[in-house]
């Protein structure tokens, strides 16, 4: 699905998702940011919740098992990061809940295209 974004002052945006994905191990997500002209600043690639690059920012166990909360940072070029928030549940399934993007601006860089 697509959606326009704003960056904050901070260069940062959230894009809010809540999407159920199946099983934990086979699912791809792809995050990709454009310039309001189509130029391609930001391309995540294949996500899967198998790669090794997800880090668990919290685990709360309950009644029926564990609850964890997943982040996934994605670098591209030009400054320009994708963060992947998944919610884990007990029963092997997942919900992507936010992609957030950040731009980080170098010193040598004059001025960033506006998504």
């Amino acid at each position: 699905s697509e959606a326009e974004v704003q960056l904050s002052s901070a260069n940062e945006a959230s894009f809010r998702c809540m999407l159920e994905v199946g099983s934990l191990k086979s699912p791809h997500m792809r995050a990709q940011l454009r310039s309001e002209n189509g130029q391609l600043l930001c391309d995540s690639g294949l996500v899967s919740l198998a790669d090794d690059d997800w880090i668990c920012l919290s685990t709360i166990t309950a009644e029926t098992g564990f609850f964890r909360s997943l982040s996934c940072m994605i670098d591209c070029d030009q400054g320009w990061s994708f963060c992947f928030d998944v919610k884990e549940r007990p029963d092997s399934t997942a919900i992507l809940r936010f992609v957030r993007i950040v731009h980080i601006k170098s010193s040598q860089e004059e001025e960033v295209p506006t998504p």
